[in-house]
């Protein structure tokens, strides 16, 4: 898929899930986030309506801001995001609420995909692993949000890499 009209710079999670997912009519001002759009702006509906099985995956429990809500309703993916009970916690944001390792969520989202019978899924994943204020659970716990950055940084990129190379092994 790509994406023309769009720009993801943005300084805040919610305008930046609500741009995602209208992404099909190219970069409303901000202002304009927040009005009604045609419903051929809505990425997920216009997969959905292609075959697409849409799906939400969050490493965090979307509380914060009420971001579940937002991307639920202003990005009309209303759908359930995949469950966390029992996923590993890495790291607890500025507010103390876990932050779930990218890589466990990743693998129980691929585990559910591989029992789907949809032959075609459309995902949309939001982490917060790389958030300023996280800090780390275990080894290096003391090491403030800049301190740590690098580790959030490496770990992230390495887990997005196998759950690629995990894709290319599932034949999905």
């Amino acid at each position: 898929i790509l994406l023309t009209q769009f720009n993801s710079a943005s300084t805040y999670s919610g305008p930046a899930a609500i741009r995602m997912q209208r992404a099909t009519c190219g970069q409303p001002t901000h202002t304009n986030l927040y009005s009604p759009a045609p419903d051929e702006c809505y990425l997920m509906d216009s997969l959905k309506r292609s075959g697409f099985e849409p799906g939400l995956v969050l490493n965090h429990d979307g509380h914060f801001d009420e971001f579940l809500k937002v991307v639920q309703t202003r990005g009309r993916l209303n759908v359930p995001p995949l469950p966390l009970k029992g996923a590993l916690i890495t790291q607890h944001a500025f507010d103390d609420t876990p932050i779930y390792d990218d890589m466990s969520v990743l693998t129980r989202w691929l585990e559910y995909r591989q029992k789907s019978s949809s032959p075609r899924t459309a995902m949309y994943y939001n982490t917060v692993s790389l958030h300023d204020g996280n800090h780390l659970v275990g080894t290096g716990a003391k090491l403030n949000s800049s301190e740590n950055f690098k580790i959030r940084l490496t770990k992230l990129l390495d887990d997005l890499d196998k759950f690629m190379q995990n894709i290319e092994k599932s034949g999905r």
